[in-house]
Order: structure tokens, then C-alpha cells, then sequence
């Protein structure tokens, strides 16, 4: 399955990634090393994409693709 966040999160200014990062990793609660392999892998729980979606102000669909969960 195509890793679609990747890619968009690729798309994003330095300036973006970093403050979804830093955000994510505050409410997420998750470590940095964390953030990056889940990013690698596609490996986002459904709260942890509601989370990210909320922050980029974006649709979780558009983000990670349709996925039924």
C-alpha cells in the first residue's frame, strides 16, 4: 500500500514539517524517533492521523488515503 502521508508530508516547507513534528509530538506524546518510523512505515494509528489531520487543517482521507479505519 502506498505510503500517501509520506508524500505529502514531503510536499511540506521545512517550516511545516517541523511545526507538525513538534505539535504532534506534544499532544501524541510519542518520542521523535517514534514520529519518524511511523512515518516510514505508515504506521499512524487512527487517532494519531485524526491528530495529524487536525493540525494541518486538512481531511484525514486526503492525508493518508482512504482507509476504513
Amino acid at each position: 500500500m502506498e505510503n500517501v502521508f509520506k508524500v505529502k508530508y514531503g510536499e511540506l516547507s521545512d517550516r511545516e514539517k517541523r511545526v507538525l513534528r513538534d505539535k504532534f509530538l506534544l499532544e501524541s506524546g510519542i518520542s521523535y524517533t517514534a514520529f519518524y518510523h511511523k512515518l516510514r512505515n505508515n504506521g499512524f494509528a487512527p487517532l494519531e492521523r485524526k491528530c495529524i489531520a487536525e493540525i494541518l487543517g486538512r481531511d484525514k482521507n486526503e492525508l493518508f488515503g482512504d482507509m476504513n479505519y
